[in-house]
């Protein structure tokens, strides 16, 4: 008798959590012309639009439409811009966020997004952005964290059921497993000097087998790993707290400054300054 062939498992990830943290969301009356400037943001943004017709812009990718009812969600770590190309006013609802699985993995990263949203799904996603926008805590502290906790889920359902899984997406979740307790020991200790050596050895892998494993999981090796997770940490320093560029430096791991910022630029394209000087924005 023939065996169905069953799915790779991933049973060992069942008992980790899956983690959306919300950023921030609003609704947004936006007039014909207004540009927003080129920018990497630390979290993925969606938006519904209602009414006119706006222009994204992607390094990625080439330029596209989104029109009156449809939505569009932008990956974290993606350079863009968007502005509106009709006359009149547009309704945007949006909301930044990412949704982490096991505490590092980027969800998103392992699907391909659809660059439009449309019909029930589009509809849907601007109702659960307008509730999550309009949510208040005054009534029910308790009841509120219980309503954005469905409302943020649904929304993750809904990106995720209109996209395509990655190639071999499976098998980078399983092999995640063999590594996760590196990156535990990476995420509580950021700033420590980790080595391959070192990192192997919590996983109990020799350095190759555990370079080779980490790679299939995460699709760079660990010392970039650690890199962009510093930078990526970095970011988020520098949009929400009110700290210096040295105190940022030192949180991520790196004793001067001036290394940091080169290296800050050099994955984002503009100096930590600069970036928190521009980190005020509308929409995605």
């Amino acid at each position: 008798m023939m065996m169905k062939k069953s799915a790779p498992s991933i049973e060992g990830l069942n008992g980790q959590m899956l983690q959306f943290q919300y950023e921030e969301g609003s609704i947004t009356l936006v007039q014909t012309g207004a540009v927003a400037q080129w920018r990497t943001l630390p979290f993925a943004g969606v938006a519904h639009i209602s009414g006119g017709i706006w222009k994204i812009e992607r390094e990625d990718r080439p330029p596209y439409l989104v029109h009156s009812d449809q939505a569009c969600c932008i990956p974290a770590g993606v350079r863009h811009r968007s502005f509106m190309l009709s006359e009149g006013v547009s309704n945007s609802r949006w909301a930044h966020f990412n949704i982490l699985l096991c505490g590092y993995i980027d969800l998103l990263s392992l699907v391909d997004l659809p660059e439009i949203f449309t019909g029930e799904a589009s509809r849907r996603l601007g109702d659960i952005l307008e509730q999550l926008a309009q949510l208040q805590t005054e009534t029910n502290p308790i009841l509120f964290l219980l309503d954005r906790k469905v409302l943020e889920f649904e929304m993750a359902a809904i990106l995720i059921r209109e996209s395509k899984p990655k190639y071999q997406s499976h098998l980078r979740l399983q092999q995640l497993q063999r590594v996760l307790p590196a990156l535990n020991a990476i995420e509580e200790n950021l700033a420590f000097r980790w080595t391959r050596e070192n990192l192997a050895e919590i996983c109990y892998l020799s350095p190759s087998r555990f370079a080779a494993v980490f790679k299939e999981a995460l699709g760079v090796s660990p010392i970039d790993y650690i890199l962009k997770l510093r930078m990526r940490r970095a970011q988020l320093l520098l949009a929400n707290a009110d700290l210096s560029v040295e105190q940022v430096a030192a949180e991520v791991g790196y004793d001067d400054a001036f290394y940091f910022s080169r290296l800050f630029k050099t994955h984002y394209g503009l100096s930590p300054k600069k970036y928190q000087m521009e980190m005020a924005f509308i929409g995605i």
